[in-house]
């Protein structure tokens, strides 16, 4: 899967999670400026692991919460190439 896919695949996740505007979901914003809260994180980190098919460590899932929509790539894009070693 690109890098682009993902990328397009966590912003509509985050969209719907947080129920913004796509357009706001940009790589730079953090998710506490999008309105997230804790519980809307751990959903959002519940989204990411049935869409991408994988588990999230407790360390990824608490960087969600303090990140930025591209750590949130980041750690998706990870995940995805240790599920596939």
């Amino acid at each position: 899967m690109s890098a682009d896919t993902i990328a397009r695949r966590v912003a509509v996740l985050i969209s719907r999670e947080f129920r913004v505007d796509l357009d706001r979901v940009t790589p730079e914003t953090k998710l506490e400026a999008l309105g997230a809260d804790n519980i809307d994180v751990v959903n959002l980190a519940l989204d990411i692991e049935d869409e991408f098919r994988f588990r999230l460590t407790a360390d990824e899932m608490q960087a969600l919460d303090v990140g930025t929509v591209a750590d949130v790539i980041q750690i998706a894009e990870a995940s995805l190439q240790q599920a596939a070693a």
